[in-house]
């Protein structure tokens, strides 16, 4: 099983272990941003998550909870005006983000940002962003991973796409060679 897979499933059980899960089709996903520049390893930078609407249903949000894999050496979530946030790291090293809506929750149709400080991990490669949404007593799950084409059991794209993450590798300096 490739490391993609492994950090995947790792983190989509502890979302599904969470929770009541509902899936079902949307029109719209759940979005990570780099703003325009790369994720490199071993570096530090910021990813944005977006989700575009509510659960699906029509439902309107009150909290959203997203998982790093352990290898992310470390997730901060920058501040979200009428949210509080909290991160942890859970059970084998799994980040933890969670945020909470003070007030009236989200409605269904209005967007919203949330913004991370990222250690990134030390080895490239695309690292996933399991994110559960939820909304009262319903949720909607950001954590299919099938990306193949539309077969008899899949849908091309994905119902409910995990946000994905590509981190480069590192840059290589030369060494100077010495005469």
């Amino acid at each position: 099983m490739n490391r993609h897979v492994r950090h995947t499933l790792a983190a989509s059980a502890v979302l599904l272990g969470s929770g009541i899960v509902c899936v079902q089709s949307a029109s719209a996903h759940a979005v990570a941003s780099l703003n325009g520049t790369h994720a490199v390893a071993g570096k530090s930078g910021a990813l944005s998550l977006t989700l575009q609407h509510g659960c699906v249903g029509g439902y309107e949000t009150d909290t959203v909870v997203t998982t790093f894999s352990s290898a992310f050496r470390s997730v901060k979530a920058r501040p979200v005006g009428g949210w509080t946030s909290q991160v942890s790291r859970v059970r084998g090293g799994t980040w933890k983000a969670t945020w909470k809506v003070i007030g009236a929750p989200i409605p269904f149709a209005q967007p919203f940002t949330f913004t991370l400080a990222v250690r990134w991990p030390k080895r490239s490669g695309v690292y996933t962003a399991p994110t559960m949404q939820y909304c009262g007593p319903h949720s909607s799950a950001w954590v299919d991973t099938y990306t193949g084409p539309a077969d008899g059991v899949h849908t091309s794209p994905a119902d409910m796409p995990v946000p994905e993450i590509l981190v480069k590798p590192a840059a290589r300096t030369a060494v100077p060679v010495s005469g």
